[in-house]
C-alpha cells in the first residue's frame, strides 16, 4: 500500500489502521508508540461528554466495537521484536497487561499525573491521571536516568495550542522514543491523530510510518510535520 504523503523520509496514510496496517510487510516496523482509544470513560457520568477521553471514543470506537486483541496481535505480525508502547486508561491498560501476560511477554506500568485535570468530575474522582504500557521481550531499555522515569507529573498532559482532544506533549513522547527505539529505527503510530509521535520521531532522527482514518486530523498531522521539516531545514 502507497503512503497518501512521504515527507522527508516518513510516510503518511490516510485510512483505518487495521486495514493499512494488514497492508504492510511483516517485520518491517521496530517499534510501535501509539494512543489507543480508551475504554473508561465510555459509559460517562454527567458533564463527561465534554472531556477528551470520550470525545475520541466517538471517533475511533467504544469497548463495545473495539477489538485490542486483534489490534496488538497485527501490531506483533508487523513488529522485527515485540516492542509496543500505547498511552491508555485505566480500564484499556488492564487490557494489554492480560495480553502480554498470557504470551509471557514482559511489561512496565508507566503514570502520568496532572496537577492540572478537567475539571469535570461529577461526584466521582477527578481524572488526574493517564498511564502508558511498554510490551517488550528481549528488550533492552536505553536512554539516560532522567528519561527513564517512569512516573511524570505536570500540569497539563495536553499539548498546548494543538487542535486535537488529546494531542500528548512531544516532550513526554521523546522521552519514551529515547528509552525504547534507537537511530534509523522504523516507529510506527496506527493512531497518529496530530502528528506528535511523528514530530518526535524527526527530531531524534527516526524513520516515522502515521496512520489517520479521520481527515481534519490527518491534515493537521501532515501540516504539523510539514512545518517541523521546513523549520529545521533553515538551519
Amino acid at each position: 500500500m502507497e503512503p497518501q504523503v512521504r515527507i522527508d523520509g516518513h510516510e503518511l496514510y490516510l485510512g483505518d489502521c487495521m486495514a493499512v496496517l494488514a497492508g504492510f510487510p511483516n517485520h518491517s516496523i521496530d517499534l510501535v508508540l501509539t494512543d489507543v482509544p480508551y475504554k473508561q470513560e465510555f459509559h460517562g457520568r454527567g458533564m463527561s461528554a465534554a472531556r477528551p477521553n470520550y470525545l475520541k471514543i466517538k471517533q475511533y470506537g467504544s469497548n463495545k466495537d473495539w477489538d485490542y486483541a486483534a489490534f496488538f496481535e497485527l501490531c506483533l505480525t508487523k513488529l522485527r521484536k515485540v516492542n509496543f508502547f500505547t498511552f491508555c486508561d485505566k480500564e484499556t491498560k488492564f487490557e494489554f497487561i492480560k495480553m502480554a501476560k498470557e504470551r509471557d511477554f514482559g511489561y512496565k506500568e508507566l503514570c502520568f499525573c496532572k496537577t492540572s485535570p478537567t475539571p469535570f468530575c461529577n461526584n466521582q474522582w477527578l481524572a488526574d491521571v493517564e498511564y502508558g504500557i511498554h510490551i517488550f521481550k528481549n528488550l533492552d531499555v536505553m536512554g539516560t536516568y532522567k528519561t527513564k522515569r517512569s512516573f511524570f507529573v505536570m500540569d497539563n498532559f495536553k499539548e498546548d495550542g494543538v487542535p486535537h482532544p488529546s494531542a500528548k506533549k512531544a516532550e513526554v513522547v521523546a522521552k519514551i522514543l529515547m528509552n525504547i527505539s534507537e537511530m534509523g529505527d522504523v516507529v510506527l503510530d496506527p493512531f497518529m491523530g496530530s502528528g506528535t509521535t511523528g514530530l518526535a520521531c524527526h527530531r531524534l532522527k527516526r524513520a516515522f510510518v502515521g496512520i489517520e482514518k479521520n481527515e481534519e486530523y490527518f491534515n493537521l498531522a501532515y501540516g504539523r510535520m510539514k512545518q517541523e521539516i521546513n523549520q529545521l531545514q533553515l538551519f
